[in-house]
């Protein structure tokens, strides 16, 4: 079987009705899952302080269940320029975003780290929300989902 994102999209929409479909939204896909429903605010570390990022942080910052807690980026100043932003704590080495106060990791990078990062945040049972396209092979793809499966984590591609 072959697993593109939208596969992805597909199994984190799955049980919804036609009308659920056509009204979802998907910039706050990770904060709505099934399992994240209860009154819990969820702390989340974003990985990426770039344009996209950026935006992320205020769809985030938005959000009545979640709290931006970290934002890291390998440039320094970006990432504490973003996290002022939104009152959190900066940082660059993404390894700090698998803490054990983090409920979720936003991966909003460019495309060639998007599966290592993804890959540590899973691995350190953490929900992901990864930007599009989740991985540069199908292989990466179907390892993020199996690690997710395996340890039963939200894997979520943006798009």
């Amino acid at each position: 079987m072959t697993y593109t994102p939208t596969d992805v999209l597909n199994l984190a929409t799955a049980g919804m009705t036609g009308s659920e479909e056509k009204t979802f939204n998907y910039s706050s896909l990770i904060l709505n899952r099934e399992e994240m429903q209860d009154k819990k605010k969820y702390n989340i570390a974003l990985i990426g302080a770039g344009r996209m990022g950026a935006r992320w942080a205020r769809v985030v910052t938005a959000s009545k269940q979640a709290s931006l807690r970290l934002i890291v980026d390998k440039n320094a100043d970006l990432s504490e320029q973003v996290a002022k932003i939104h009152g959190a704590a900066s940082g660059t080495d993404h390894r700090v975003a698998f803490g054990s106060d983090i409920d979720a990791v936003f991966i909003v990078t460019p495309h060639k780290f998007l599966y290592p990062f993804a890959k540590e945040a899973l691995l350190a049972g953490k929900h992901v929300f990864v930007e599009k396209p989740g991985s540069r092979t199908e292989s990466e793809m179907r390892d993020l989902i199996r690690i997710a499966k395996e340890k039963r984590l939200t894997l979520t591609v943006g798009f």
